[in-house]
């Protein structure tokens, strides 16, 4: 089977709903872990996506319109429209780094070529004929290319850095894509092999291309890779059923090991986001699933019969164990959040302060604390209106709420619920 991008086939929204599971991954020895669930909406649509999340919980995906067509966005307990290029119809955003810098494609349906931008702040910048899939911390990009090579259309990875788009080397074959790139500038993504028949995982280290190989089967991809060098994707196996994988390379690039992670039903299985801790998630057997400690959990056997959600994939997972990926929700395809909760070290938290800018309906909620970085705290500012944040190295987090009438507003950390300050909104 080969997977393809087209995967990931200033308006703010209504505030969104959240709701708790519990969810017991691992063996018995492997504690509860609560977890809240966020719909995160729409751009005015009926079907939203979610691709791709930060360690500060902002994630960034597609949805559709109201003209009928998918824009990408960027979720910050709202959701904000990033507009495809002039020209261009569709736009699909499938990253983000801690720094707020989304990578996207612009295009038209039917069009053999796409449009790279960059989105920070508002702000948009054209990368060029670069579709981009993958950002790191440096704000360095990789995808693919789409050109003319003789009288075949063909696509080459790429990465592009501070202007300057460089062609990455196939394994032989006319095709080959980038997926993701580490801050230690390692890429991976996959590659057709001489001749065209066969796709392989593919890892490019100081721009030489290698391959990584398989579960046993014939073809395998690669997804996405964390610092430590472990990688994952999917692979056939010697009776050709697809299975997620897990890799772990050596510093020079060698593979170590080759993990087979399994399914739920002895089907199929797809791993496409991995964190700093070694965490997995993707799809098995038409659920969202999530690899822990080697054990596999379905993301939908502890929702509530009532929360009205079948989570069909997971794309993504960031360092505070964050999770983004799409699924059913009351009938509509819905991208969602699943963000830890509980397991807070209330007493690590120094200050929280919540201060409203006279006249614009502006609140900002500021927390200093001694927590490890990438701990998820949920703000909650009247007790309804939620925003995810991640603590970052210096043990601080903030949130912030726009459009808030005048009066006093109380703003919470759900975890430690004692925590609330109150912040007055003057005309």
């Amino acid at each position: 089977m080969t997977y393809t991008f087209a995967r990931w086939a200033d308006g703010r929204l209504p505030r969104c709903a959240a709701i708790t599971i519990a969810l017991a991954l691992g063996t018995s020895a492997a504690r509860a872990q609560n977890y809240s669930v966020t719909d995160l909406g729409s751009l005015g649509g009926a079907a939203s996506l979610g691709f791709g999340l930060n360690n500060l919980g902002r994630v960034v995906g597609a949805s559709d319109v109201e003209t009928f067509a998918l824009h990408g966005f960027f979720w910050d307990g709202g959701m904000t429209e990033i507009a495809p290029l002039p020209d261009d119809r569709e736009c699909h955003a499938f990253d983000v780094n801690d720094d707020g810098r989304t990578v996207a494609t612009s295009f038209n349906l039917g069009a053999l070529t796409t449009h790279g931008l960059s989105w920070q702040n508002g702000q948009t910048t054209d990368l060029g004929d670069i579709a981009p899939h993958g950002v790191n911390s440096a704000g360095v990009i990789v995808g693919y290319l789409s050109q003319m090579e003789g009288d075949l259309w063909v696509d080459r990875a790429a990465r592009w850095d501070q202007g300057v788009i460089t062609e990455l080397d196939s394994l032989g074959g006319a095709f080959c894509y980038a997926a993701a790139i580490a801050d230690s500038g390692r890429v991976v993504g996959w590659s057709y092999t001489g001749g065209d028949q066969i796709i392989r995982a593919t890892l490019w280290q100081d721009d030489v291309p290698r391959d990584l190989g398989t579960l046993g089967g014939t073809d395998s991809q690669a997804y996405d890779l964390n610092e430590d060098g472990q990688v994952v994707g999917y692979s056939d196996t010697a009776d050709g059923e697809p299975h997620a994988f897990l890799y772990v390379l050596a510093q020079n690039g060698n593979v170590l090991e080759r993990r087979d992670l399994g399914t739920l039903e002895d089907g199929y299985s797809y791993a496409y986001g991995i964190n700093a801790a070694g965490d997995v998630v993707g799809t098995a057997d038409g659920v969202a699933v999530m690899w822990r400690d080697g054990q596999i959990a379905d993301l939908n056997s502890v929702l509530p019969p009532e929360s009205g959600w079948r989570l069909d994939v997971a794309w993504a997972i960031n360092d505070g164990g964050a999770i983004v990926g799409t699924g059913i929700h009351k009938g509509q395809k819905r991208a969602y959040l699943l963000q830890p909760i509980g397991g807070v070290n209330c007493d690590a938290i120094n200050k929280l302060a919540a201060k409203c800018k006279r006249g614009q309906g502006h609140v900002t909620a500021k927390v200093k604390s001694t927590l490890e970085q990438g701990t998820s705290l949920t703000l909650l500012l009247d007790n309804a209106d939620a925003r995810v944040v991640a603590v970052n190295a210096k043990g601080k987090a903030k949130a912030t709420w726009t459009n808030v009438p005048p009066g006093r507003h109380e703003v919470c950390i759900q975890e430690c619920p004692q925590l609330c300050d109150a912040a007055k909104c003057r005309p």
